[in-house]
């Protein structure tokens, strides 16, 4: 993964929308939602690993996802990353009936694409 800025990023891979200088502050995604807040990113976890962050995050979500995939799956998150970034990211997901992710939990799972997808976080 590249070091572009997570939200431009996921602007357009997702068909959103950058407004002035492309960033967390100033993304308008598909769905209208706010931007994400840029100081979320610091309480973000800079090095977040499957076991110890995503798969718990993820949880909530795999009932009702399983239509599609098995969000506790590591080998289909990890095929589908770039969807399940572009739909987080833009706060199309989760749908309405389950709490949103806070915005460090969005950078963290950005975090963990752009570390390549660890199994376990660095020792």
């Amino acid at each position: 993964m590249s070091d572009a800025n997570p939200t431009t990023q996921a602007a357009t891979q997702a068909g959103g929308s950058a407004v002035g200088n492309p960033g967390p502050s100033t993304f308008v995604s598909a769905s209208g939602a706010a931007p994400l807040d840029p100081n979320s990113k610091a309480a973000a976890v800079q090095n977040p690993g499957w076991v110890e962050d995503i798969l718990g995050m993820l949880a909530p979500f795999v009932p009702n996802m399983q239509w599609r995939l098995d969000l506790s799956n590591y080998d289909q998150v990890i095929a589908n990353g770039t969807i399940i970034w572009s739909q987080i990211s833009s706060k199309s997901m989760p749908p309405p009936q389950f709490p949103p992710l806070t915005d460090a939990q969005i950078y963290t799972f950005y975090n963990w694409m752009n570390n390549d997808y660890p199994m376990n976080r660095p020792s």
